[in-house]
Parts: C-alpha cells; structure tokens; sequence
C-alpha cells in the first residue's frame, strides 16, 4: 500500500538548547562529585574501622596474651616465693630464739637462769615483741628462787654441728690467719708448784710484752698463781715465758654468758715475745652483724686450730660489750681472738659458747686499756 501523500509527516524531537544540556552536565557531575565523596566517606570509615581493629588485635594476639600469662605467673611465683621465704626465715628465727631460751636456763637454778634470760634481753638476742614482753613481765614479777631452771644436759662445747676447726698446719701458709696466729698461744694458770694448771686458756699477744685472754681464765680461789705463756713455732718446739701475776686487767663476767659486761684480762709477759712473733691488732670497732669471722685457737692439748672459712663463722649479734657468734670453738679455747675475716685485726675475745652459740667480749672495749700498759719497746712489730 502506497503512503498517503496527504498524511503529515512524522514529528521529529525539539533539540535541546545549549542551556539545557549544560544544566544537565552540571546535574550529573553533581551526582558524580557526591557519589565520590560518598565513596570517599566509606573509604574513611573503612580504614578507621581496620585502624581500630589494628589497634586491638595487638591486645588479642595470642602470642602476646601468653606473653602476658607468662609475666603474670612469674609475678605471682615470686610473690609466693618471697612470702614463703619470708615465712621460713621468720619460723626458723622464732625455733632459734626458742633454743636460745631453752638453753639459757639450762643451769639447775632458777636465779642463774633468771640471769641468763636477762641477758638474752640486753644483746638483742630476742627480737619478737611478744616474747621480750612476756620476758620483761617474768624478770620483774619473778621472786628470787623461783622461775624455771632445766637440768644441765653436758658440758657447753662451743662446737656447733659438724667441728669446722682444721689444724694450723693444714692451713695454707699465705693465709693471713694462719700468719697472724704465731702470736697466738696458750695461757697456764698453776696454784703454786704444782705441776698440772689449774686453768688452761688460748691468749694472744697485744704488744711485745702484752697479752690478752679471757677474765676468767685466772681462777679467783687460786691461793699462790703462777702462769706462763707458751708459744709453739713451726717445728711444733714450745717456748714459755713467766707471766707477771697479779694481772694490768681483770674483769671477770661470772656467771659466763649472764650480763653484757666485758670479760677479758691483760697480762705483762717477760720475754718480750711480740718482737719476734709479733702481735695483733684490736679493732676500735664493733663487728657487724653478719661480718664473716676467724679464729685462731688452742683446745685442751697442744694442738693449734683455726677456723678461716666457715660459712657460719659470723657475728649474728652485737651488744654494747659482747656479741654472739657460731664460729666453732672448744673446750680451752676461752681467750682466743676472733679476727675479721681477712685476718687484719681482731673483733673479739671469745669467752665461751652453748650448744648454739659463742659469745666473745669485743675487742673496741679493751683497746683502750691495751693502749695504757702499751710498753711500744722497740722491735715490736703488729701482725
């Protein structure tokens, strides 16, 4: 079929004017910028959101977290520990306090004992309050004669588990112990002529003509005293000299071990043996506690000891005039210097010991008298 030549002809669309087709670019650059800052803003959120997440997984890693659980229980292990340390250490100090007590009226008689626990008061050898309270009550309200007083079970050794005392000769020969111990010897107290001593005793040269040794090693009974001094060299031969009798310096602490007072005695020796053995220094100090020790000494017989290197050989208590060791000791050995470790001077004169402890007058409190009777003789020379 032929178009109708009368029919008009299709419309044909207006074309847009440059006005609108630029409103319309301006429409979709708008929501082209807007669309953007939305992508933008969710880009933001995004890596604030991965930021934080960062930030937390650090505290969330399990590397870290044992880290953490590690250090934790190592914290509270050493907590445990230390608490537990300290514990044991506070139980072991009240079981020595206890042995203290227990030894001191270990007399047979309740004044002596009564003495005794007073001076466990003075020299601090009792730290826990409620005891020294219950202590200071008992002593005060306490009637002569009366009191607890547990029968003597032996002799006071003064050698405290295994005997760490080694001969002289097995010391090595540069030990500064072993060198300061040729001027230390053996004080015999004779009643009169006759042949056995009345009192044997270590003593120690303090000068060429001066030597010291405990107060009560010159028996107060002895009706006509004689003593002598003897000093054994390195080929085991002895040499005595007379010493000059009645004593510079006597002061006797009877019963032993019952005040804080010194006890000790200065002797004149003829002879001069410190010019050629030479003699020892006494501290003018105190020693501290915890101050490793050393002594030098003689027991009953001939035989010279010496303790260098004991663990325990230490000052665990110090009194205005006395202190209170565990250096092992021994029957005879009243008298003998108890030196500082390294042997340069001596802190105390030891008097005597328990089954637990030794107690020795310090040396502070006789250098004074030493230096009033000090001859200074030419020759002379300090070890």
């Amino acid at each position: 079929m032929q178009d109708d030549p009368r029919a008009e002809p299709d419309a044909v669309p207006p074309v847009p004017s440059e006005r609108e087709k630029w409103e319309k670019e301006i429409e979709f650059k708008n929501r082209e910028l807007l669309n953007l800052e939305r992508t933008q803003e969710l880009a933001r959120k995004e890596f604030d959101l991965k930021e934080r997440e960062q930030a937390h997984s650090g505290w969330r890693s399990p590397v870290f977290l044992a880290i953490v659980g590690a250090f934790l229980a190592a914290v509270g292990n050493g907590y445990i520990a230390k608490t537990n340390g300290q514990l044991q250490l506070q139980l072991e100090k009240e079981k020595a306090e206890q042995g203290r007590i227990l030894e001191m009226i270990k007399t047979g008689n309740p004044d002596k004992a009564a003495e005794n626990l007073g001076f466990l008061l003075q020299s601090g050898l009792i730290s826990d309050a409620s005891i020294i309270a219950r202590l200071r009550t008992f002593l005060r309200e306490r009637k002569p004669g009366s009191g607890p007083a547990l029968p003597v079970t032996g002799a006071h050794t003064g050698i405290f588990g295994v005997d760490e005392a080694v001969r002289i000769e097995d010391v090595v020969p540069s030990h500064p112990v072993k060198l300061a111990s040729r001027a230390v010897g053996r004080v015999m107290v004779y009643d009169g002529e006759a042949v056995e001593p009345r009192s044997r005793c270590s003593g120690f040269l303090v000068a060429g003509d001066l030597l010291v040794t405990g107060g009560f090693c010159l028996p107060p009974d002895i009706q006509h005293p004689r003593a002598e001094f003897v000093l054994t060299d390195e080929t085991a031969q002895q040499k005595r000299y007379p010493v000059v009798l009645p004593a510079l310096v006597s002061k006797q602490l009877l019963p032993l071990m019952s005040k804080d007072d010194p006890s000790f005695a200065l002797l004149r020796v003829t002879g001069s043996p410190g010019a050629s053995r030479g003699y020892l220094r006494l501290a003018t100090r105190a020693p501290q506690v915890g101050e490793p020790l050393a002594v030098s000494l003689f027991r009953a017989g001939d035989q010279q000891y010496a303790v260098v290197d004991a663990a325990d050989c230490t000052a665990t208590s110090v009194g205005r005039h006395n202190f209170i060791h565990g250096c092992d000791t021994g029957a005879g050995s009243a008298g003998a210097p108890i030196f500082s470790r390294d042997g340069k001077e001596v802190l105390g004169v030891h008097l005597g010991g328990s089954k637990e402890f030794g107690v020795a007058t310090r040396a502070d409190a006789i250098a004074r008298e030493v230096e009033r009777f000090r001859s200074g003789r030419p020759g002379a020379r300090q070890r």
